[in-house]
């Protein structure tokens, strides 16, 4: 169970989500993402939405992915743990099974997603 640092009692939720990095020519990412214990924490933010819609608009979620021995090139697929780590002060209720976003870095979106799976006790 993930509870936040400084709250004893407070379980931060979590999401599974299938997301996919946009290749560097579509304007992804050009390096990979590593995940893997050691690497600095991936804190992106989602919007949901329409990945097909490449519009600024809509609320900028934040997130962090949980490590993994993973490492994600541009262009690449894969499955991923993410903490909803504002809750409670951030409204999060829209991010349920499926949910479509993009992964915002600042204003440039480098993937797309959809959510699997959310538990709101942390436990993923």
């Amino acid at each position: 169970m993930r509870r936040t640092p400084g709250l004893a009692e407070q379980v931060t939720p979590a999401i599974e989500a299938e997301v996919t990095l946009l290749r560097t020519e579509e304007g992804g990412r050009t390096a990979p993402l590593r995940l893997e214990p050691g690497s600095p924490f991936y804190m992106p933010h989602l919007v949901i939405g329409d990945p097909k819609r490449k519009s600024p608009a809509g609320t900028m979620l934040g997130v962090a992915f949980r490590r993994a021995p993973l490492t994600l090139a541009p262009g690449d697929t894969a499955t991923v743990r993410m903490d909803l780590m504002y809750h409670p002060q951030m409204d999060y209720r829209e991010l349920t099974p499926g949910a479509t976003f993009t992964v915002r870095e600042g204003p440039k979106i480098v993937g797309h997603g959809r959510v699997l799976k959310r538990e709101d006790s942390g436990a993923l």
